[in-house]
């Protein structure tokens, strides 16, 4: 073992007696260098690093405690040991208060112990580094860390610990731990603390603020049953997460049940429809011939086959309805919104039959911009909510209201009343925050992921006590014409000169900046990175003039966006220019044939293209795409 020493001793006759006795030492090989004064011992630590540096008190640069404190301040970590002829007591207690290892009175007994006491020393050194880093790295860790006591009360806590709960450190100390647990997890929690080894689990705190965290608790129990640690990880993050994730999966899971529903009942289903309708005509075609006495019985015939009728539609409706809404597609287009309610009744109807009657009042005339799947779990979830809020058995008492109508053109205001057993007062602030729950068993995610839904299409959702009892929820949607208003790609300003507009469909980033950027200086120019966003620009309402378009894209090529566009907007259709990056398939080169329209291979002459689009859009589009959208 290499131990490397740097005497700061001025005389000779002390530091030879400590270097003949640290060499005769057989255990430890001691790397003994010599430094005169503190001027001396100063450069040598900046280049070197030593295990331990001995150093005298009376130095001819320096004196007394002065010489130990410069020195200290240059260690970098090594144990200093204070050499000094003064017996004193207080002095080298006062040095050890300072920082040193040790003080060693100049004796020839203790120059005999020096060795071990220069080795006990680094040791101390090395522990005491150690023990400051992993301080260090406790108080700056990501997780939330409390030492506790034996009783189970706080005693410290870093810096993260404020930060998932929001307690100042000061607001914790002698807190027990489990004061912060959420109530309905105390015991499972109470249970770790009284194990002596290491346990983890899931449990809720409670923020100073009132809000309910998702924390993964680790407890680690200390030394001598003097308590624990308490390591607490923020979930939060995790369990939206793990929310929106099985959410995706229970649609899906819906969706491919849709799927084989619809499959395996539309066929007998529209076998029933025929017969039922066929029966009905003929019934009808009957009618005039039949007697006086079997009247009576061929009424209530009629009636039979006019009830299966009405039934067999419902199935039909939904079966559609629960395809439309298990749909995983969250692009954006025109939303009816009262058809997309019409849809979530049909479905929550099961649920709230039992429970409630359902009104409905749907007055909304303008249509939203939005994504209709996202907006029918929005609907579907308030529903729902609002049927599990009254027990069932009492229909003619509980009721649950949904309407809908314009704020001016520019919002629709949606109401989901009902008259079940409301919420308190103190939650209203809360119902929204993830994991929140009065439901055992539910894991409080639900209007979380409404409120995000709605927030992402710029609509704002709330939540009141009814008065009379109940609950009402409060959501505003923009329309399709504010989007429009506040986006002016979809509508042309009154009495301006026309400019030509252009849109620019590439998949490849690069390309598709340069042609923006250099077209911008003749048209105005919007851009689209795959033909399903170019055609959500146009179904969205936007009018273009021309269109130039990179043919092989890997969602929507420019042959599909194309056909697609010779239904919904023909004109543009028509005055599109494709571009190609040389390579063809059997079937763009057909493509291209059938067409007869422009095409350029990559790199493109850009004054070409300049050329192409002004004859392309030298009249302006004769027709609006947000009329048609808008349903105007």
């Amino acid at each position: 073992m290499r131990t490397s020493v740097l005497l700061v001793e001025d005389s000779d006759d002390d530091a030879a007696l400590i270097a003949r006795v640290l060499s005769r030492f057989v255990r430890i090989q001691f790397d003994l260098t010599r430094a005169t004064s503190v001027a001396a011992a100063r450069e040598d630590l900046r280049d070197h690093r030593y295990d331990a540096i001995l150093v005298d008190l009376g130095l001819p640069d320096s004196d007394g405690l002065a010489s130990f404190t410069e020195i200290y301040s240059l260690a970098s970590g090594a144990a200093v040991i204070v050499l000094t002829g003064d017996d004193r007591e207080e002095l080298g207690l006062r040095a050890v208060e300072l920082g040193a290892q040790e003080y060693v009175v100049k004796t020839e007994r203790a120059y005999q112990l020096l060795p071990l006491t220069i080795a006990h020393s680094c040791e101390r050194q090395r522990h005491h580094v150690e023990i400051e880093e992993l301080t260090s790295a406790l108080a700056n860790a990501v997780d939330a860390i409390a030492t506790l006591d034996a009783s189970g009360s706080c005693i410290a806590v870093n810096p993260a610990f404020q930060a998932v709960l929001n307690y100042a450190p000061n607001e914790v100390e002698s807190t027990p731990v489990l004061d912060l647990v959420h109530e309905a997890d105390r015991s499972r929690a109470g249970a770790a603390l009284a194990c002596r080894g290491m346990e983890e689990l899931e449990v809720r705190m409670v923020r100073k603020d009132g809000r309910i965290v998702p924390v993964q608790l680790s407890v680690v129990a200390r030394a001598r049953g003097r308590g624990h640690f308490c390591f607490v990880r923020d979930l939060t993050r995790q369990k939206l997460v793990e929310g929106k994730l099985a959410s995706a999966a229970a649609i899906t899971a819906v969706g491919s049940l849709a799927t084989g529903l619809a499959h395996e009942i539309n066929n007998p289903l529209a076998v029933v429809l025929a017969n039922v309708e066929e029966a009905s005509r003929v019934t009808a075609d009957l009618e005039s011939t039949i007697s006086d006495s079997a009247k009576a019985d061929f009424i209530e015939l009629r009636a039979m086959l006019d009830e299966a009728l009405s039934a067999s539609q419902r199935v039909q409706f939904i079966v559609r309805d629960l395809r439309a809404f298990a749909c995983a597609d969250d692009r954006r287009g025109r939303v009816d919104i009262n058809a997309v309610i019409e849809a979530c009744c049909n479905i929550a109807f099961a649920e709230i039959r039992h429970r409630s009657r359902l009104v409905k009042d749907l007055k909304a005339v303008v249509p939203a911009l939005g994504s209709e799947a996202k907006l029918a779990q929005v609907f579907l979830n308030l529903l729902v909510n609002a049927a599990h809020a009254m027990p069932e058995g009492d229909v003619e008492r509980n009721e649950i209201r949904i309407t809908t109508k314009q704020q001016g053109r520019a919002a629709i205001v949606i109401e989901v009343a009902d008259t079940g057993s409301g919420i308190a007062s103190s939650n209203v602030g809360q119902v929204f925050d993830p994991f929140f729950t009065t439901k055992p068993r539910r894991p409080g995610m639900g209007l979380a992921i409404c409120q995000a839904t709605v927030t992402a299409h710029g609509g704002e959702i709330s939540i009141r006590p009814r008065d009379g009892g109940g609950t009402v929820v409060h959501v505003v949607l923009p329309t399709l014409e504010a989007e429009l208003a506040e986006n002016p790609l979809g509508a042309q300003t009154e009495g301006a000169a026309h400019q030509r507009r252009v849109l620019v469909v590439d998949d490849d980033p690069l390309v598709l900046r340069s042609l923006t950027r250099v077209l911008a200086r003749d048209f105005e120019v919007a851009s689209a990175r795959n033909g399903r966003e170019a055609l959500d620009l146009v179904r969205a309402g936007g009018t273009f003039d021309a269109m130039l378009c990179d043919l092989m894209m890997p969602e929507l090529s420019g042959i599909e966006l194309h056909e697609l566009l010779e239904r919904d907007d023909p004109e543009l259709a028509k005055r599109t220019v494709f571009l190609t990056g040389g390579a063809f398939t059997g079937r763009a080169q057909t493509f291209l044939e059938a067409v007869g329209q422009p095409h350029l291979e990559k790199p493109v002459d850009l004054k070409t293209v300049r050329e192409l689009l002004m004859e392309l859009s030298h009249t302006p589009h004769s027709k609006h795409a947000s009329a048609k959208w808008l349903g105007t």
